[in-house]
């Protein structure tokens, strides 16, 4: 008989019947013969055509009984293989469930980074007193005043465009007019005449931040 890998058989009560009206010798020999048939053992020689003739019956219960415990082992087996699969598949699904979750929020929290960097890069014009401060830090000549009034009757903007860095502008502006602002006295206002006349002023393709430096005299 195959290898089966048993480690118990089943003795049918009508085989106890059986073997407790025998001879205790024939009982004894028929005994050892099912257990080392049972668990494929070394079989014993059996020279009493009785013990053979009986033990034949047993043995085909014994055959039936292994063939079924063969086929439950392989059952389990293919269930156990199938179990292991979709255990891994579930695993991998849930692994892609979670990276695509990662993904999601690794995306969401680059879109929130992106927003707040376009909201630090929000040109935000400044007071005079903003203005006043930085000029008064640069020791420079601008008229915080008439940058403010300049920039503010053109929507803020450098030519056509937005304006970014209104303290590049203030740089721009000290660079053509070098001179450095007396500290002993305050920065005079412009004159009401010279606001008009830079506000009035036609309209066309100039740069304006020469335009008002040519306009004030320096």
């Amino acid at each position: 008989m195959e290898e089966m890998g048993k480690k118990s058989c089943v003795l049918y009560d009508s085989w106890g019947e059986l073997i407790a009206n025998l001879p205790d010798e024939m009982a004894g020999q028929l005994i050892k013969q099912i257990i080392t048939y049972a668990f494929d053992m070394p079989q014993p020689d059996i020279d009493n055509p009785a013990i053979s003739a009986m033990f034949a019956m047993v043995k085909t219960k014994l055959d039936e009984d292994s063939e079924k415990y063969q086929a439950k082992v392989d059952r389990l087996k293919n269930n156990s293989e199938r179990y292991r699969y979709e255990i891994g598949t579930i695993s991998e699904r849930n692994q892609n469930d979670i990276s695509g979750v990662s993904d999601s929020v690794s995306v969401s929290v680059s879109n929130k980074d992106i927003k707040e960097k376009e909201q630090k890069k929000k040109f935000i014009k400044p007071s005079v007193e903003e203005v006043r401060a930085y000029c008064q830090e640069r020791n420079n000549g601008v008229n915080p005043e008439a940058f403010i009034d300049f920039y503010e009757s053109k929507g803020w903007k450098v030519g056509n465009q937005p304006m970014k860095d209104w303290k590049a502008a203030i740089r721009t502006w000290e660079k053509r007019d070098p001179k450095p602002l007396n500290k002993s006295s305050p920065a005079s206002d412009i004159p009401k005449a010279v606001h008009e006349k830079i506000h009035n002023y036609p309209e066309r393709e100039v740069d304006y931040a020469f335009l008002e430096s040519e306009v004030l005299g320096r």
